[in-house]
């Protein structure tokens, strides 16, 4: 309550509830900081229900605008193990399973929601910058070519021609229901990726740069540099609000409910199968899964035929 509170439009309100929050802080800071994605969630919520409107709350607000979670970064800035595992816990929300998570309309405005509050948040360090960066290219890799198999050929033919009640009570409604899901992941997925490419060149993060950085190369040396190193942005708040608002529903035309049923399932599954196809970060992050598999597999083989008692442990 206090996180929603302090992006009221009311400077009163907003000053108050911060001088509490503040007080939490310094008194009892281990205990407020902590289940981040949780209270995230409790924040959406309050805001989407005093909106008292059909529109969806924003992840930011003011003009200039300003993250939902500037305040509340503000005090986690104190430390940085703070501010890291504030940051992957709330990008965690972006790796999903299609075949076991519920990702319904209100996963998908929440992830909005969050990628907008991430998107205006103001970084400090280089580091944080890339941890999220990192973070969201791993959520994406895990999920992407699941999602993707899932809505590979043209799955859509069967189920746009059938009577959603009675999938409830026949065989392929749990295939209905799998591909809905699939195509609900694949737009968070979709927003994933317009908030990483945006954060890259709002902060002039590079591939090669991330990629150091992912492999934890010379971390005595590069780690503490990007820790310490301070960070700006190149791109302004507005203009990335504005290219957020621009390129959404080019990359993800799944969330224009403006469309025919069917046109819009079939824009969103190609649109999301290029997204996956042509994108560096996912093919080698698949590319690294397979050799974890293929290494893991000659380790059991050499174990299976007692040549290494070590390889047990792996």
């Amino acid at each position: 309550m206090l996180v929603a509170l302090e992006s009221s439009k009311d400077a009163a309100i907003t000053s108050q509830v911060f001088a509490l929050h503040t007080l939490l802080h310094v008194q009892r800071g281990n205990l407020v900081h902590c289940r981040f994605l949780e209270t995230m969630n409790k924040v959406f919520d309050c805001h989407n229900n005093a909106s008292g409107t059909s529109l969806l709350a924003k992840g930011y607000s003011g003009n200039p605008s300003r993250s939902v979670l500037a305040s509340w970064y503000t005090l986690l800035s104190e430390k940085r193990v703070w501010r890291l595992a504030f940051l992957k816990s709330l990008i965690k929300s972006f790796s999903l399973d299609p075949h076991v998570d519920v990702i319904d309309r209100k996963t998908i405005c929440f992830q909005q929601y969050l990628a907008e509050a991430l998107l205006t948040l103001e970084l400090k360090t280089e580091e944080e910058a890339m941890v999220l960066i990192d973070s969201l290219n791993c959520s994406v890799g895990q999920s992407a070519y699941q999602t993707l198999q899932l809505l590979d050929g043209d799955p859509w033919k069967d189920i746009l021609g059938s009577n959603p009640r009675q999938d409830e009570g026949e065989n392929n409604g749990s295939e209905s229901r799998c591909l809905r899901s699939g195509f609900n992941s694949s737009i968070v997925l979709g927003i994933a990726f317009l908030l990483r490419d945006l954060l890259k060149q709002a902060y002039s993060i590079s591939d090669q740069k991330l990629s150091k950085f992912a492999a934890g190369m010379d971390k005595a040396t590069t780690g503490k540099a990007s820790r310490e190193k301070l960070v700006s942005r190149s791109l302004g708040v507005k203009e990335l609000v504005e290219r957020f608002v621009v390129e959404l529903p080019q990359k993800v035309p799944g969330l224009d409910e403006r469309l025919d049923e069917s046109e819009r399932l079939q824009k969103q599954t190609e649109a999301f199968g290029d997204l996956v196809r042509y994108d560096s970060e996912v093919v080698q992050n698949d590319a690294s899964m397979d050799a974890i598999g293929d290494e893991e597999e000659r380790s059991f083989s050499v174990d299976e035929n007692g040549m290494d008692e070590d390889v047990e442990g792996m």
